[in-house]
């Protein structure tokens, strides 16, 4: 039985028409569309203008043999695996997210003029007084380091003390004292600044609509933990 079921399988893919149209490939069935290939493409940070045949070539290459070992793995029951589940929930999971924060972004207000100009006033360390600074430290440790930080990317309440700092100056980040080896202006167009700080107004927008969204639902009730379980227990420890 086991061998005329395969020989059917064979005759099957035998007699089944070529890939044409979006389908460009298929495993074992599947198909492998031009979709897949933009999405393998823009998953790896090329646009999709400057790919010409070779790159698309090999993309396309990528997702075949990710299918054909994803086919064995399923031939052999891996998908079975208590870790493939987990894995899976969590991939579900982060891609959904992924998705959410793309369509709270889309959906954000366009932050107008003014907002611009006060996060560029407000915030120097991260706009036109960005620094990369290298620093010593911290002070006390056994074997001291060297570490360079970008302002704008600086622990919070870190970037005004950095900008101020001079060099062989004591600075104060996180609670550890680091002294100030070296700095280096960041100059960045005007045009660019802008864009920079209207990225950041956006972000800011959809991480507090993210953390609304998680507050509601635990407020709602929807949350619900073992006894003695979850973050507000373990606060109380």
């Amino acid at each position: 039985m086991a061998a005329a079921a395969m020989l059917a399988t064979l005759v099957i893919a035998c007699e089944a028409s070529p890939p044409t149209g979006q389908t460009i490939a298929r495993v074992d069935g599947t198909d492998v569309t031009e979709r897949e290939v933009d999405q393998e493409l823009r998953s790896a940070g090329v646009a999709l203008a400057s790919a010409g045949p070779d790159m698309r070539g090999a993309a396309m290459e990528r997702i075949v043999q990710r299918k054909i070992l994803a086919s064995e793995a399923l031939s052999r029951d891996l998908d079975r695996e208590g870790d493939y589940h987990f894995a899976l929930r969590q991939a579900r999971d982060e891609l959904l997210v992924r998705a959410l924060q793309r369509r709270l972004r889309y959906e954000a207000a366009r932050p107008d003029e003014a907002d611009i100009a006060r996060e560029i006033t407000e915030r120097p360390w991260v706009y036109r007084q960005r620094e990369f600074v290298t620093l010593s430290g911290p002070t006390g440790a056994a074997e001291k380091a060297e570490v360079e930080i970008d302002t704008a990317d600086a622990p919070p309440g870190a970037g005004e003390a950095l900008i101020a700092a001079r060099v062989g100056d004591d600075v104060t980040i996180e609670g550890r004292v680091w002294n100030v080896i070296s700095t280096q202006s960041v100059t960045t167009d005007d045009r660019a600044l802008i864009d920079r700080a209207r990225k950041a107004l956006v972000d800011r927008s959809v991480d507090a609509e993210l953390t609304r969204l998680i507050d509601e639902y635990r407020q709602s009730g929807q949350v619900q933990y073992q006894e003695g379980k979850g973050a507000s227990a373990q606060s109380t420890d």
